[in-house]
């Protein structure tokens, strides 16, 4: 039997375990075997979308497929079939020969036999017994339609998995709409909802997983009940009842400059509006004469909007036109934020914050109620406390469950892990929401920072080939003062006194060395040197530096939006730093075309300028520069802009990370032009040297001149820029 009859009996056997073909006889499922055409689909992929016109019947040879829905009322979706190998799909727009009513999304790498409609056709026409099997595969896809089926309370098993998806969610959102999730059903969160069909809840519900295709099932006001009270209402602030003849609760008043006002909740109810006879008087635009009504009976508070025509707010959602209110509610008028507190409770903490406290206390994280702190509450809960532990230098997420940390300077394994890979996938779309920026199939890579400073970069599939991504450098709150590095053993004295009398000479300086070396660290501690009374302009890809000076100017980059429009370089902000008349100019790293721009800065008068370069040596950092000035797309001929480096570059600050994880200086190194073969002449002013061995048998090093004086020395000396160093400094050790 030749190759060809071997694959085509292969694909026969392979039919023959279909719903819709196995009833077929064998020539009849060869000849269709003939027909078939293969594609492949990798993870994430949408293989068809509703209203798409028909193009194929498919067949699952490998792979996990999802078929789901949209409510064209509410646009929520619905899950109708987890698709495996042998399933079919694509066939229902075949049949009408209209358009897709379902979207197919490809969970996995998926590999399908594909048929056109004209051949599939044909064969429902000539052969009945594929129009059975077929009835029998729709009928199995109906039945396991996933929308809005009541389903009661009692039935649903509430794992711990399940109340880590409930808190994706504000307390008081899920109150407020009456809505629960439930499980996650291929690529879509489920929700159990009282009213599947609230636009309101659903847009509102979106806004917390934006890229979350939902689904929803209805459950009574009962049921409803009965989960909250159960799973939530423990963590909520109970209203009290409180002894006789006092009054026990207050509403406190934040005006729009942060004035506190405090007024006794001393009767039922209480108005709030701009007229005079309201018992709570607030003046604003946006404030109507009768804008809202307080009321308090039978332990429980509501707010009434009385027909205002800029609202009221509860925790960001207007009302419509009431609510119940708990202590820890904030209501929004106008310019105005309102809450209930009990007499005497300022200072103390509701019961939900003491509840809030407690869970923090038991995993010894600190409590933050800022919005990226609810995201690595929310999504970020498998590394959260490598975020907050200060020992913890980065944190890499190679996959959803295989989790690295760098902790001083050793790289190790954690046993952490997401619960599947959706979690990690919501996560990272959370974290670029927050920063405005977004990570999909068209843009693959993120480069974002958070508002602590660290750094993220990220990547997806099909380019990380693992799963996605997430690499984490964390910014160290503590400034690294040069004294810091000092005793981190990064340089020594003697280094430090030469590096300060480079920058007040106003010595151009390039810091270099590997990834997680210290450079920006290094850099952030010679900026110190430079004198208070120079404006210094900063430009940075991501805001890192710290600069004590106070004139100074910190600009970003900004990548393109969707449009490809609205993005600002490195080589733009260059362009306009020149024109900002600085003194000094730093650029945190370069890595392009930006390098010419920055040496031509250097060039023309801005003396004193920094910036960070990726390398492996101090040679290998000018190589580097040149390469990178190659890039900018402006012809320059190699000895031309070897000719620009060697008199923009005065100095080279070389750092590497040691065997035992510690970071150092290894060179600091003079440029001193360039010969007439056009190679750049350097010479070392200081070198790391091993000068013996500890205890423990592991080599010691110290920082050492070379010998070597540098040429600028003597001539700044003459001008009087700086006090000279002691004698024999230079002299070699």
């Amino acid at each position: 039997m030749g190759i060809r009859e071997k694959v085509r009996m292969g694909v026969e056997d392979f039919l023959a375990r279909t719903d819709v073909f196995m009833n077929v006889n064998l020539d009849t499922r060869i000849k269709i075997a003939q027909k078939l055409r293969s594609a492949h689909f990798p993870a994430g992929t949408t293989i068809f979308s509703p209203r798409e016109r028909a193009e194929h019947l498919y067949i699952i040879r490998n792979g996990n497929v999802e078929i789901s829905g949209e409510d064209r009322e509410t646009g929520l979706g619905y899950v109708v079939a987890l698709l495996k190998r042998y399933n079919i799909f694509g066939e229902t727009a075949l049949l009408t020969d209209g358009e897709q009513p379902f979207r197919a999304y490809a969970l996995s790498d998926t590999d399908c036999y594909t048929l056109s409609p004209k051949i599939f056709q044909q064969i429902l026409l000539k052969i009945p017994e594929t129009g059975v099997g077929l009835s029998k595969s729709l009928i199995v896809q109906l039945e396991r339609v996933y929308f809005e089926r009541s389903i009661p309370f009692s039935s649903l098993s509430h794992t711990e998995h399940d109340l880590q998806l409930i808190q994706l969610f504000p307390i008081q959102l899920i109150k407020r709409f009456r809505f629960f999730p439930i499980e996650r059903r291929g690529s879509h969160l489920v929700l159990a909802m009282t009213n599947p069909r609230d636009r309101v809840a659903i847009e509102q519900i979106r806004k917390y997983l934006p890229d979350q295709p939902l689904c929803a099932i209805a459950v009574s006001e009962r049921e409803w009940q009965s989960f909250f009270d159960t799973y939530l209402a423990p963590s909520l602030p109970k209203m009290r009842s409180g002894e006789k003849g006092g009054v026990l609760y207050q509403v406190v008043v934040e005006h729009p400059g942060g004035e506190i006002e405090r007024f006794p909740f001393n009767s039922n109810q209480i108005t709030v509006g701009s007229a005079s006879e309201n018992e709570i008087v607030l003046r604003g635009k946006r404030i109507a004469p009768r804008h809202a009504l307080l009321r308090h009976a039978e332990n429980r508070f509501t707010v009434r909007d009385l027909g205002s025509k800029s609202g009221v707010f509860v925790n960001g959602f207007r009302i419509d036109p009431q609510v119940d209110l708990e202590l820890d509610d904030t209501v929004t008028l106008g310019e105005y934020k309102l809450h209930i507190e009990r007499c005497g409770a300022e200072g103390e903490g509701a019961e939900g914050e003491e509840h809030t406290q407690e869970v923090y206390a038991e995993s010894n994280l600190p409590q933050d109620d800022s919005p990226m702190g609810r995201i690595i509450r929310s999504f970020l809960y498998p590394i959260a406390e490598y975020l907050y532990d200060p020992t913890v230098s980065e944190i890499m997420v190679n996959s959803w469950e295989e989790i690295y940390i760098e902790r001083r300077g050793r790289l190790m394994r954690t046993d952490k892990k997401f619960d599947d890979p959706s979690f990690l996938d919501m996560a990272l779309n959370n974290i670029a929401q927050f920063v405005g920026r977004r990570i999909d199939a068209e843009n693959p890579r993120l480069d974002a920072r958070l508002p602590d400073g660290s750094r993220v970069h990220a990547v997806i599939p099909p380019c990380a080939r693992q799963g996605t991504t997430i690499t984490i450098r964390k910014f160290t709150k503590e400034k690294l003062t040069i004294e810091r590095l000092i005793e981190l053993g990064t340089l020594n004295e003697a280094a430090r006194t030469f590096l300060e009398f480079a920058v007040r000479v106003r010595k151009n300086i390039v810091v270099s060395g590997g990834s997680g070396t210290g450079k920006t660290s290094m850099l952030n501690a010679l900026s110190a040197f430079i004198p208070a009374d120079q404006r210094i302009i900063v430009l940075e890809d991501a805001s890192e530096l710290q600069l004590q000076q106070e004139h100074k100017v910190l600009l970003e980059t900004r990548p393109p939006d969707k449009h490809g429009r609205g993005g600002v370089t490195m080589r733009d902000l260059l362009h306009s730093s020149l024109r900002m008349r600085p003194d000094r100019i730093i650029v945190g790293e370069v890595r392009g075309g930006e390098a010419l721009d920055m040496l031509q800065a250097m060039n023309t008068g801005h003396l004193g300028s920094m910036t960070t370069v990726h390398s492996n040596a101090p040679r290998d950092t000018l190589a580097r520069i040149e390469t990178m000035c190659l890039m900018a797309g402006v012809e320059l001929s190699l000895s031309a802009i070897r000719e620009q480096v060697a008199s923009a570059i005065h100095l080279v600050v070389h750092l590497e990370r040691l065997a035992d994880g510690s970071r150092k200086v290894v060179n600091i190194t003079e440029i001193l032009g360039i010969d007439r073969h056009a190679n750049i002449l350097m010479q070392d002013i200081f070198t790391l040297r091993a000068i013996g061995t500890n205890k423990a048998g592991q080599p010691i090093f110290d920082l050492r001149t070379t010998g070597n004086v540098p040429a600028f020395y003597t001539y700044a000396l003459k001008l009087g820029l700086a006090s000279p160093l002691p004698k024999d400094f230079f002299k070699e050790r």
